[in-house]
């Protein structure tokens, strides 16, 4: 049996492997908002997801959950069921023109319902890995989609371009103070 002293230092920082990826997770009890990140790192700016993720871990965004993978997986079903709203963080060409902020190099947008997907482990969407959740585990999350322009993916190489990372800093101050203007404490909310 655990005292709640030692529950309560558990719960500050807990680390685990998922996918071959760590994932960190700051108070537990607290968090609502899981990020993922992916992409691939080793093709320059296709890595903006993951390198998001990284940053947000570094500057400790408090009442959030991160993680890292190359691409979206069935599992990560399970992962969504635990949280109250999901941000999925990808690189994009063009994302600027769709969404929230036209005029800078990401978008926002809220994640629409998907109708039956056909299922392939390797093609999983935001909105079919949603309705995935939900079926299989009732999960009634809000998600969004923070979309990050890319101009280089044609190289092996783990650095991203000078565009991409001004893209990146963008979205990462937008997507804080996005989360510090609509914090979680009902459920009702929309981009």
């Amino acid at each position: 049996m655990s005292s709640s002293s030692d529950k309560s230092a558990q719960n500050e920082m807990i680390s685990h492997e998922s996918n071959g990826q760590t994932q960190r997770v700051l108070d537990v009890n607290r968090a609502k908002t899981l990020i993922i990140g992916y992409g691939n790192p080793g093709r320059q700016d296709d890595g903006l997801g993951p390198e998001f993720v990284r940053r947000v871990d570094t500057d400790s965004w408090l009442d959030v959950v991160t993680q890292v993978n190359y691409q979206l997986t069935v599992e990560d079903a399970v992962d969504i069921a635990n949280f109250e709203r999901v941000i999925f963080v990808d690189a994009a060409l063009g994302a600027a023109r769709n969404g929230v902020d036209a005029g800078s190099g990401y978008s926002f947008s809220a994640v629409s319902s998907a109708v039956a997907q056909p299922f392939a482990s390797h093609s999983l969407t935001p909105e079919g890995l949603m309705a995935l959740s939900q079926t299989l585990f009732q999960a009634s999350a809000v998600a969004y989609i923070l979309a990050i322009d890319g101009y280089e993916f044609d190289q092996f190489e783990e650095k991203l371009s000078p565009a991409a990372e001004r893209n990146l800093h963008e979205a990462l101050c937008y997507c804080r103070h996005w989360l510090q203007a609509h914090p979680l404490e009902g459920r009702v909310e929309h981009a």
